[in-house]
């Protein structure tokens, strides 16, 4: 503000430099978090060790975002929605009272020296009653031009048979198997969901900006798909080689997406997005002895998807094409070596013949990525 009134930035000879005016946001954010967990295991048989567990979250959402907040907005004082109604020229609210769980059970099997864990998990997410609201649903459908989906269930959100239908089972599967006292061979395989960003939910539909962002409160949840199969031998009192093979591929990453009308288009999140890691991984580790002491691991991967940000399709729309690329997180050759040689409070050490000393280490680590 010293150096101009102006609420919006201007380039008066057209540099491509704003030199007037200010970049004006505020924004006041508060969430508060309910926890309750419980967790029980059971050696019911001399093979199988059970275990079950819950755990239930209940989150209050409140945020205004205010953009140019010392701009007057007459109209917005008619509506007050969020702190300081009457100013801003843009405003997004959240008021949302959310809650998500979990429920899992897991057999921990131990037979002919084969350790085996089987599990199931069943997560939840209940986005709210806000999003029911008619006024909320009606804003959401002049802003994308879309229909909405989740009141297509014709399901009150407090019903039972909401939680029962938006909720994602993930199996797990852990084997390990020694061959011998120095050789052990595993395997894992697993399904794992992540809830994505509140505001991917609930981006404010009320706050209409020509390619503006908003919230889509029937996203998926990002599924992962993992497997791991790799085995440890000790060939040496003090040395070790681990080798393990991995694979990943990600569902339902969520990214914007064209929307609302030609005249005025928007931004939605949707589930749309893939991404696939695999590789190998290499580890030789030695043991402290003889004062040394370190490790070296290399490893080789290939990281691709669709688009390595969910923003991508705004500002590269050809990322909006179903293809794999290398993304730019993408790294093919890791090596990490450390070194640590060490001396003991018990241990003289001679410096040069000078004088001895005890106690004291010294140690490197060198990185290298392509």
């Amino acid at each position: 503000p010293e150096y101009s009134s102006a609420i919006a930035q201007t380039d008066p000879n057209d540099d491509a430099f704003g030199e007037l005016g200010t970049d004006q946001g505020w924004s006041h954010e508060l969430t508060t978090v309910w926890t309750a967990k419980a967790d029980y295991q059971s050696q019911i048989h001399p093979l199988h060790l059970m275990k079950f567990g819950a755990e239930f979250n209940y989150e209050e959402i409140n945020s205004t975002e205010i953009q140019y907040p010392t701009a007057e907005n007459r109209s917005m004082s008619q509506n007050p929605r969020g702190e300081y109604p009457g100013y801003g020229l843009y405003r997004w609210v959240l008021n949302n009272y959310t809650n998500r769980g979990d429920l899992y059970a897991q057999d921990n099997i131990e037979y002919q020296g084969m350790n085996i864990h089987l599990g199931l998990r069943y997560d939840y997410f209940y986005p709210g009653s806000q999003i029911f609201a008619s006024d909320w649903i009606h804003q959401w459908e002049l802003a994308t031009g879309l229909s909405p989906q989740w009141p297509n269930h014709k399901i009150k959100g407090s019903s039972l048979l909401w939680y029962l239908m938006h909720g994602w089972f993930s199996p797990r599967l852990s084997l390990g198997y020694p061959i011998t006292e120095r050789l052990n061979f595993y395997f894992n395989y697993g399904h794992f969901y992540q809830i994505p960003t509140r505001d991917e939910y609930f981006r404010d539909p009320f706050t209409l900006q020509p390619n503006g962002w908003i919230g889509n409160p029937d996203l998926r949840p990002q599924k992962t798909i993992t497997y791991e199969a790799g085995f440890d031998d000790q060939f040496l009192d003090d040395m070790a080689v681990s080798v393990r093979g991995f694979y990943k591929d990600d569902f339902d990453y969520s990214t914007l997406a064209s929307a609302g009308s030609p005249g005025f288009p928007t931004q939605v999140y949707v589930n749309l997005d893939y991404a696939s890691t695999r590789g190998v991984e290499v580890t030789l580790n030695k043991s402290l002895s003889s004062h040394l002491s370190g490790s070296l691991a290399y490893t080789f991967q290939v990281a691709k998807g669709r688009s390595a940000s969910p923003y991508a399709s705004v500002f590269q729309p050809q990322f909006q094409l179903p293809r794999e690329t290398r993304l730019d997180q993408d790294q093919s050759h890791t090596f990490n070596i450390f070194v640590s040689y060490r001396v003991g409070p018990k241990d003289d050490y001679d410096l040069f013949g000078l004088f001895p000393l005890n106690n004291f280490g010294v140690s490197a680590t060198w990185s290298f990525g392509s």
